[in-house]
C-alpha cells in the first residue's frame, strides 16, 4: 500500500538472517523483477541511502515500489531508483524517477520509493540553461523551469524522436526509440543499517 503524505516510513527489523544482499541496486532490481518480494539489501548504494535519509545504525526495513521499463525490443528491466533516456539534462533527454534522487542530485521534490507512482522529467535545455539548471540543483532552486516538464504516472509509454541510450540504475542496457514504464507497488522490502 502506498505511503500517505506525512506518514513515517521504515521500521526496525529484529532479525537480518533472511536478508538477501546485493552489490548494487541494479542487480537487486533485476532479482526482484524475476523472483518477487523478499527482504533485500543493496550494500551502500548512494541513491537508495539518500532516499531513506542516510544510513541508520539499527537495521531498518522499508517497503519499496519497483519501477519497470520495457524497451521497444520487448526486454524488461526493473529499477529501484532511476532510468535515463539520452544524455541527462540535454535537449530531448528524459529521466524517470522512483526516488527523489538522480545520480546523487535531488531532482524531484515529490518522488518517493513507496508512493505507487513514478515521475518523469523531460528536458529541453540549451547549453547556457543546462549549466544554470545544474548549478541550481545544488540549492534545490532548479524547479520550476520553463524548459523542464515533469509528470507523475503509474504507467506510461514514451516515444523518443531518435533512439536514445537507456541507463537503468547506472547500467547501460542498450538503445531504444520507445519505452514503456510501469510501477509494481510494494514490490520488496529494502533493509539498511550499519550494524548488520
Amino acid at each position: 500500500m502506498p505511503i500517505s503524505p506525512g506518514s513515517s516510513w521504515g521500521e526496525p527489523i529484529g532479525s537480518v538472517s533472511d536478508v538477501e544482499r546485493f552489490n548494487d541496486s541494479y542487480k537487486l532490481a533485476q532479482h526482484v523483477l524475476e523472483n518477487g518480494p523478499g527482504l533485500y539489501s543493496a550494500g551502500s548504494s548512494p541513491d537508495l541511502l539518500a532516499a531513506i535519509g542516510g544510513t541508520t545504525s539499527l537495521p531498518t526495513q522499508y517497503v519499496w515500489d519497483l519501477g519497470v521499463v520495457t524497451l521497444d525490443s520487448g526486454v524488461r528491466f526493473g529499477f529501484t531508483s532511476w532510468v535515463s533516456l539520452g544524455r541527462p539534462y540535454r535537449r530531448g533527454s528524459q529521466v524517470v524517477l522512483n526516488i527523489p534522487f538522480y545520480s546523487g542530485d535531488r531532482l524531484s521534490l515529490r518522488s518517493h520509493p513507496n508512493n505507487g507512482s513514478l515521475e518523469a522529467f523531460e528536458f529541453d535545455l540549451g547549453l547556457r540553461h543546462r549549466r544554470q539548471f545544474v548549478d541550481r540543483l545544488k540549492s534545490g532552486a532548479h524547479l520550476p523551469h520553463p524548459s523542464v516538464r515533469s509528470k507523475r504516472f503509474r504507467a506510461e509509454n514514451i516515444d523518443l524522436s531518435a533512439p536514445q541510450e537507456v541507463i537503468v540504475d547506472g547500467v547501460s542496457v542498450g538503445k531504444a526509440k520507445s519505452v514503456s514504464f510501469e510501477v509494481i507497488q510494494d514490490a520488496f522490502t529494502y533493509v539498511a543499517g550499519t550494524n548488520f
